[in-house]
Formats: C-alpha cells, structure tokens, sequence
C-alpha cells in the first residue's frame, strides 16, 4: 500500500490543481445537465423523430462536454504531474498541457460517448447483444484511459509511432499498475451502485450527477498519481528491459 499513500501525499501536495479539477468538472456536468434538461422540455425524450436542430445541438452540446473535460484533465493532469515528477519532468503550463495532452483525453471522451450514444440507436432486434457489447466496451475503458493516459503524457504526449513504447510502464510494471486498474473499477462500481439503487426518477437529477462526479473526479486524480509514480519507476528500471522479448 506504499504505492497508494504516495499517491495520496502527491494529492495533498497538489491540493489546489486536484480541488479546481473537481469544481470545475462538477461545473462541466451540471451545465451540461441543465442544458439538456432545458432542450428536453421543448421537444420530450418520447418525441420521435427529433427535430433536427434538437439534433444537430445535442452533438454540439456532447463535443464540448467532451472538450471541456479533455482540456481540464490535460491541464489538472500535467500540474500534479509536474510536481510528483520534479524536476525531471516538465510542462511550460496549462497552454502546453493543452498542446500537448488534449488530444489523448478529447479521443478518450469521445469514444466514451459515443459508446453511450450508439446504444439508443441500434435497431431493437441487436439493441440487447449491442448494449452488453458496450457495457462491457465502457467498463474496460474505465479501467484502463486514465492508466494509460498517465503513461503517454509521461512519455510527451500522444504520438502514435511511439505508443508501444510509451505504454511499456503499463505492461511491464502490471503488478504495480494493478492498483491503477482497481481505482478505476472502484469507479465502475460506484456508477453501477448508483444506477441500481437509485430511483429511476431520481437518476434524471441534475444535481444527483453533480454530486456523484465530486468523489470520481477525486478518484481520477488518485488513480493518474498512481500511475504516474509507476511510470517514474519504471523509469528508473527501464534499462533491465532492454534485451527483453517482451514487445507489441
């Protein structure tokens, strides 16, 4: 558990940067929440077809959810990054996180969404096998973005050439990046938790969502200090790797 009280102490080093990560992801949600409750009171879930302006605003509402949240990451990432990893690894600030890490963590979001979204526009005769499909599609995700994400912004970013070598922390340090795998399932089960014994009238809440994405975004930043510290001992170790089979 060694690994997991330095994750902690880098979190309360970084207090500021992991206390505006989670007001400002709460905020993220809740606007988007009262936007989508806004456009549903003109035109009801039950109305079918949507007009196309209902359309073509909930895509633009979901990409800037989805933009918002990849540049808070990037920006929340790189600070408490910057500070475990000093000064080894560095980060001119919150306009080169963006440069740099946004794409990694818009493509992550997006995939997410998108996921969610294909699920209610299945025909009914697949809607069942499709939906388990992508359960099972976002649940693996959830373990393993942040994880990942960790390794290829320690690694500079995402350049796809580089990927098998960037993700290597990953791999070959799996019993240590176990524990960053097991926050993120800690997460699943929370949402899980919430969807299965909360009203149905409850879930449609705003403010239910709000409140729930407090202690995940805190759980993000746990799990991204975790992996992190692995990356920079994998660093340390990474020369004994050279000779090994081991590769994509």
């Amino acid at each position: 558990m060694q690994l997991l009280s330095q994750a902690e102490a880098a979190l309360v080093r970084n207090g500021r940067a992991v206390l505006l990560y989670i007001l400002t992801t709460v905020a993220v949600v809740t606007v988007y929440g009262l936007a989508l409750d806004a456009m549903t009171a003109i035109v009801p879930e039950e109305t079918r077809p949507k007009p196309f302006w209902y359309i073509y605003a909930s895509i633009g509402l979901d990409l800037a959810q989805v933009g918002a949240i990849a540049a808070l990451q990037a920006i929340a990432f790189a600070a408490i990054g910057r500070e475990i990893d000093q000064p080894l690894w560095k980060c001119a600030g919150w306009q080169d996180a963006l440069k740099r890490f946004f794409s990694y963590w818009f493509i992550v979001n997006l995939i997410y969404v998108t996921s969610s979204k294909l699920v209610l526009s299945v025909p009914d005769a697949i809607a069942d096998d499709f939906g388990v499909l992508m359960f099972f599609f976002r649940f693996m995700l959830t373990l393993v973005a942040i994880p990942l994400g960790a390794c290829i912004m320690h690694g500079g970013g995402l350049h796809w050439k580089e990927i098998p070598g960037l993700l290597m922390p990953f791999f070959r340090l799996f019993d240590k990046a176990i524990l960053a795998v097991s926050l993120g399932f800690l997460q699943y089960v929370i949402l899980l938790s919430i969807l299965a014994f909360v009203p149905q009238e409850v879930l449609k809440s705003v403010w239910l969502w709000s409140f729930v994405n407090g202690p995940l975004a805190l759980l993000e930043c746990l799990t991204f200090a975790v992996m992190w510290i692995v990356c920079m001992q994998y660093r340390e170790v990474a020369s004994d790797y050279e000779d090994d089979d081991f590769d994509f």
